[in-house]
């Protein structure tokens, strides 16, 4: 499960990185950052549901 482990730790960074680009006011990178985020967020849901080996 450390793929999942480093997944959050990407998700928890990428939500960190959005606050801080809504505080600066940078739109473009909030697009960015929020269409990464969902990509991280579906694969955590993927892993999470996957079958025990």
């Amino acid at each position: 499960m450390l793929e999942a482990l480093s997944l959050v730790e990407i998700r928890d960074n990428l939500l960190d990185r959005i606050a801080e680009a809504e505080l600066e006011g940078w739109l473009g990178e909030i697009e960015g950052l929020r269409v990464s985020l969902a990509g991280a967020e579906s694969k955590i849901d993927q892993i999470d549901s996957a079958p025990a080996a």
